[in-house]
């Protein structure tokens, strides 16, 4: 990597770039023990494979400072990728009734991408006090990327039957966020700011990939029958507009931070030959953090806050990650974000360094973003992601701390923890419950 900068009273100019290789492998190994009506099979899978990734990256900027209250800021940044890997995965599966087989799949693939986000800002100080500012900033970004991935399946110490497949995946995205804020200082270490922030990504995906007219289970093998070039492409856009405002002082012993922010979603997600999914919605999320300082050795402190979990990435993808036929894995275009409505409570007492810290938890979500995965009647397990009803998490931890003398300290640490899903409507699933307890205690003399 290398960086050059300039900087004077009026402006500065800052870059830098940067090269990095890597060469990496894993080693996997995966046992599943499977009922299919009276019988029982068992099944071991080895996985070797490693993967080589080559990545440049660079900025150029500057800044204007037209006062001594005031910077005006401007940078671009890029990134280009290209990796190339193999994946060799050894399937033996066993029958109680004796039937054997034995699979060989070898993944080879390679990809690229490359992508540019462009930042502008202002900045404006009051009264030469940096923690009363007005700020504005824009982003743009832009990123692009191809995958191609080749597989070569065989069935072990049968020649003659192989089975080829391809998939290859386009992707370009673009974001852009909007966003102003206002802090202002308060009298007894108070604070009160404002923002407004727009966040609006979008994100096209192109699928490409060999599909027969049906299959045949043969010795471990789907053998694919008039296998024809096909495809369908995926289109997901997410804007979020939001208000938000926070306030915090301390009255004596007493201190509070509230909170509140508004946002409105819109969600849309398009699959080629498939109905679009909308999800529109309009949340508040207000929090609440009041503390009291009895003395310098006692604080407490109480919080509630309500959140939001959105789901991401291949979280939402349809497509069908196959490179490893026995663990297929998929999103899904309709999950809904979760909520989580959170409760703390905590103490802490301290004195000639000696601690004790208590903190108690309860939260509950709704909605709450899982990975399920289903197996079919050979043993084909499909993986993928699905809202449960809700979830509800309780918990105490204590944390003790005291000193060794120089170069010296011991801490003892325990928790109490219960968890209960609710699975809603979900297939396949059921309602679960349980507690979980740890203690540790760690010490170290030098």
């Amino acid at each position: 990597s290398v960086s050059l900068n300039f900087k004077n009273d009026q402006y500065s100019l800052f870059s830098s770039a940067s090269w990095n290789q890597r060469d990496q492998f894993n080693q996997g190994e995966t046992y599943r023990r499977f009922l299919a009506g009276d019988s029982i099979s068992e099944l071991n899978q080895i996985t070797d494979g490693n993967r080589l990734r080559e990545s440049l990256s660079g900025k150029i900027g500057g800044e204007w400072y037209p006062s001594s209250s005031e910077v005006i800021s401007l940078s671009v940044n890029f990134s280009e990728n290209n990796s190339e890997e193999s994946e060799t995965i050894d399937n033996t599966e066993e029958w109680d009734t004796g039937f054997q087989l034995a699979t060989r799949r070898m993944n080879s693939g390679a990809s690229s991408g490359n992508g540019q986000d462009i930042d502008a800002s202002y900045r404006k100080e009051f009264n030469n006090n940096p923690s009363h500012f007005f700020r504005a900033l824009v982003r743009q970004s832009n990123s692009t990327s191809d995958d191609t991935n080749y597989i070569i399946e065989s069935i072990v110490d049968l020649d003659g039957l192989s089975i080829l497949d391809t998939n290859i995946q386009y992707t370009s995205r673009i974001r852009t966020v909007a966003q102003v804020d206002y802090e202002q200082p308060l009298p007894n270490e108070g604070k009160w700011e404002w923002g407004l922030k727009s966040n609006v990504s979008t994100s096209n995906d192109d699928y490409i990939y060999l599909s027969p007219d049906s299959s045949v289970w043969e010795n471990g093998l789907y053998v694919p029958i008039n296998p024809v070039r096909s495809g369908y492409a995926f289109e997901y856009r997410e804007e979020v507009h939001a208000a938000y405002s926070t306030f915090g002082r301390k009255w004596g012993v007493w201190g509070l931070q509230s909170g509140l922010r508004f946002e409105q979603v819109f969600t849309s997600a398009r699959v080629t030959g498939e109905s679009p999914f909308e999800n529109n919605y309009f949340s508040i999320y207000p929090s609440l953090n009041l503390s009291r300082q009895r003395s310098d050795e006692v604080s407490w402190i109480g919080s509630y806050s309500r959140r939001v979990n959105r789901p991401r990435g291949r979280q939402v993808s349809p497509f069908i990650d196959d490179s490893n036929n026995r663990n297929i894995r998929t999103g899904n275009p309709e999950l809904r974000p979760e909520y989580t409505h959170s409760l703390e409570f905590g103490h802490q007492w301290s004195k000639d360094r000696q601690s004790i810290t208590t903190s108690l938890f309860v939260k509950q979500t709704k909605d709450v973003i899982r990975r399920f995965t289903t197996v079919d009647d050979e043993g084909i397990a499909t993986s993928s992601y699905l809202n449960l009803d809700s979830r509800r998490d309780e918990g105490l931890e204590v944390v003790a701390m005291k000193s060794l003398g120089r170069g010296g300290s011991l801490r003892l640490t325990g928790s109490v923890y219960h968890l209960a899903n609710n699975v809603g409507e979900a297939e396949n699933a059921s309602d679960n419950e349980g507690w979980s307890y740890s203690a540790n205690v760690f010490a170290n003399k030098s």
